[in-house]
């Protein structure tokens, strides 16, 4: 259905009414917008060549079940799978470094994805209003999760945290109003302010690690033991700690 002799970079909207698409081979970066609002995509077919999906690519295909992203994407941008209501299941492949703000915000259908070994960063608003969502595993190599990110996941049940994370931003699971348990490391060096706000079925957030006897008791563990201890268990060193001893 694709006419490569066509093709420029700009897919220019060829096929609003088109259930799915082939992508060529040789195309190396589906751009800003171009398949957004296709209302009846159904499924699309990315070639081997592919390194870049572009801002808000397929905003608002409405009716888009599955995507398979090839080995070889790098990049994926803001807003890439913005609002697909009917996209079920993503796998990102070891070769994304970066997604970025929103890429699949909206996606109410989404239940699970499969993140990227190589990902350090989960950008803000990334699965925000994915209230299917029920299953995340986070990938080693994560260093920061930026605010919001999780924001309205109400599918949402547990969330264990890498140790490699160093930040954990402001909000960042706002209203994951199914949340029960979370394991986070206590090498943590921020926990932002209402990281857990409107999750109201938290029963424990569990601490790995050791506090070490050569440095001071991090601020955002004083603060998260002074908000959540008469609510939930805060595990640490396998007890539970109700306050802060700094002696």
């Amino acid at each position: 259905m694709w006419d490569d002799r066509s093709y420029d970079t700009p897919i220019n909207r060829r096929f609003p009414e088109a259930s799915h698409i082939d992508v060529p081979e040789g195309v190396t970066d589906i751009g800003y917008l171009e398949l957004s609002n296709y209302k009846k995509l159904e499924t699309v077919f990315l070639p081997q060549s592919l390194k870049t999906i572009g801002y808000c690519a397929f905003l608002g295909c409405e009716n888009l079940k599955e995507i398979h992203i090839p080995d070889g994407v790098t990049t994926i941008c803001e807003g890439a799978f913005r609002e697909c209501k009917s996209l079920r299941a993503i796998e990102l492949p070891d070769s994304v470094q970066d997604i970025n703000r929103m890429m699949v915000s909206g996606c109410t259908s989404l239940e699970s994805i499969r993140l990227s070994s190589a990902l350090t960063s989960i950008g803000e608003y990334t699965f925000s209003g994915c209230k299917s969502l029920h299953t995340v595993e986070l990938p080693s190599a994560l260093k920061e999760i930026i605010h919001n990110a999780f924001q309205g996941c109400s599918s949402l049940t547990e969330i264990s945290i890498p140790e490699n994370v160093e930040e954990i931003w402001f909000e960042a699971f706002l209203n994951c109003s199914s949340l029960k348990t979370m394991r986070m490391p206590i090498s943590l060096r921020s926990f932002g302010r209402d990281v857990l706000q409107g999750c109201d079925t938290l029963e424990t957030i569990e601490l790995y690690g050791k506090l070490s006897k050569d440095k001071p008791i991090p601020e955002w563990l004083e603060t998260l033991v002074s908000d959540k201890c008469s609510t939930c268990e805060i595990i640490l060193e396998g007890r539970r700690i109700t306050s802060i001893n700094k002696d």
